[in-house]
């Protein structure tokens, strides 16, 4: 009985879950007992638990147990027999024979390999020198702002990891979304065939694009819907007949790690290796602080060239680059300049989208609107990767042909995939409820707040604000960006305190889930103040 009471508040099926177990689910297979069992299987699915499948007790019922096994889609995996008290060496054998391992006696003789032990014979890392690094945690679950770690050890995740987890960890509404559609249509191919998640979402997008968007490109994560955005923009001049292939990028961007997304990105330790096979591009200043007119200036020099295809940025915050902020009329007059051009201006909104920066896109704060948008990261809540391009109407005519090479040649196994799609939609619709808005709003005020108490901190040398952003920029006798080597220990003096904080070199940041909780705030802050209570520069206390 899945809604068992164990203790005030506290259900078997909660248990179920916090053991972190797979589920074989025992039924009675005549009519009065199917409406249980339907209940059963939405509940366990509405938990993310895993069921391996369905044993039933008593006589063959063809009729009740078909109809079971079409409604959950579970595997039949055998019959007990037709008693009350089932023998406890009965269940040991049959368990035996469909090699499921929790219900065997284990063999304490010999030690278990954790997690991370494991994952060190078997896995490469992303942004990770392996050699010197420490050992990945090993997380066994996750729920709302909370990593849990296979030693038990609690994490409160600062930032929503890697940017993508909106809702938190667990999110039941998604996860049920996800599951209905995945006992519909897990996936198919998206070349002559369509399918509701991927029209729905397409139609909600173009309603919240901020600009003359009405087309959806898909693609899988951040990287590929930038590298969608450089090739759409450069054959649309090819199909044109127009020999325009320059690109115009921001100093000091990240865009990902394919090519093309290499290429607009800058010429750095991520990319060095490759970099002979990069194409080039010309790069301006972010119109920072002080440097607006400056950056203004280089466009419209660079402008002059009638091979200027397209111009990229990320609107008003550079993520990997330290939460780097710019400002936002200087930027809607560059698109301005780009369009009196003809230049096709890209909008990088991969980490700003939805509502990180407080409005639903950066865009949002422009006077004047890109022509492409790439989105990822947000847009599935973290439950699966998804990328998106929006184009405008005028690009999309100009590949429609009767001649077949005019055709964007571009996809993958799995563009619009239903499961990712119904992610997205089941989020947005989540982000659009007042709860949420309210609490953008709350987390960006207390960010506020904590950044007016710690700003004339000697050990900081800018704080950095904008919506969920908190961006704190420390002082250091190394070079300033993602290669300072104070990030490794920062992450570690964090660990050590329950919060997970991922430092960008010496600047520390903070994009909590929108669920977070003010007491949970206070614990990233209180953590930071304990920081800079002990030294005026946190890279002297890190090294003791």
């Amino acid at each position: 009985g899945l809604m068992v009471p164990l203790k005030k508040g506290y259900l078997m099926i909660d248990l179920i879950s916090d053991l972190n177990i797979e589920v074989i689910l025992v039924s009675r297979n005549y009519l009065g007992s199917i409406n249980h069992t339907l209940l059963s299987v939405e509940a366990l699915h509405s938990r993310n638990i895993p069921v391996k499948g369905i044993w039933f007790n008593g006589a063959e019922n063809p009729e009740s147990e078909g109809f079971i096994l079409a409604h959950t889609g579970l595997n039949f995996l055998g019959r007990l027999p037709e008693t009350e008290i089932i023998n406890a060496e009965f269940i040991r054998q049959e368990a035996a024979k469909i090699s499921v391992a929790t219900f065997l006696p284990r063999d304490n003789s010999l030690p278990v390999p954790s997690l991370s032990e494991r994952d060190q014979q078997v896995i490469w890392h992303p942004f990770t020198q392996a050699l010197t690094a420490k050992p990945a945690i090993g997380i066994v679950k996750a729920e709302n702002c909370w990593l849990i770690a296979e030693n038990g050890e609690r994490y409160l995740d600062g930032t929503a990891s890697w940017w993508v987890n909106a809702h938190g960890h667990g999110n039941a509404f998604i996860a049920s979304e996800v599951a209905k559609q995945a006992r519909t249509l897990e996936h198919i191919i998206f070349a002559g065939f369509t399918h509701e998640p991927a029209v729905l979402l397409a139609e909600k997008l173009i309603a919240l694009m901020p600009g003359k968007q009405e087309r959806i490109f898909y693609s899988d994560n951040g990287s590929t819907s930038v590298e969608v955005s450089l090739k759409i923009a450069l054959q649309y001049f090819h199909n044109r007949s127009e020999k325009r292939n320059k690109i115009i990028a921001f100093k000091n961007a990240y865009h990902g790690d394919t090519f093309g997304a290499m290429s607009v990105g800058s010429r750095n330790a991520f990319n060095r290796p490759f970099e002979a096979l990069l194409f080039e591009v010309q790069f301006i200043d972010p119109p920072e602080k002080s440097m607006e007119a400056e950056s203004l200036k280089q466009l419209e020099d660079l402008l002059e060239d009638k091979n200027v295809a397209a111009f990229i940025f990320e609107p008003l915050v550079q993520g990997a680059n330290g939460m780097r902020m710019h400002d936002a009329a200087t930027l809607s007059k560059q698109i301005e300049l780009c369009r009196e051009k003809g230049v096709i201006s890209i909008a990088d909104e991969v980490f700003t989208g939805f509502y990180r920066t407080g409005k639903l896109f950066a865009c949002n704060y422009l006077d004047n609107q890109p022509d492409l948008i790439c989105l990822s990261k947000t847009i599935t809540g973290g439950t699966l990767p998804l990328g998106v391009t929006a184009v405008p109407d005028f690009i999309y005519q100009a590949f429609l042909s009767d001649n077949k090479l005019k055709t964007f040649f571009h996809g993958h196994s799995f563009t619009a995939n239903p499961l990712a799609c119904r992610a997205a939609l089941a989020s947005l619709t989540l982000l659009q409820k007042e709860e949420c808005l309210h609490n953008i709003g709350r987390i960006s005020e207390r960010h506020t707040e904590f950044g007016n108490e710690i700003k004339f901190h000697p050990a900081i040398r800018e704080i950095r604000l904008l919506g969920t952003i908190l961006a704190i920029e420390l002082e250091t006798n190394d070079e300033r960006g993602y290669m300072n080597p104070m990030s490794e220990d920062l992450t570690v003096w964090f660990l050590d305190r329950g919060v997970y904080l991922r430092p960008l070199g010496n600047v520390l940041y903070c994009t909590p889930p929108y669920i977070m909780k003010d007491e949970e705030l206070d614990l990233i802050y209180n953590s930071i103040r304990e920081l800079l209570r002990k030294t005026e520069r946190p890279v002297e206390v890190l090294n003791v």
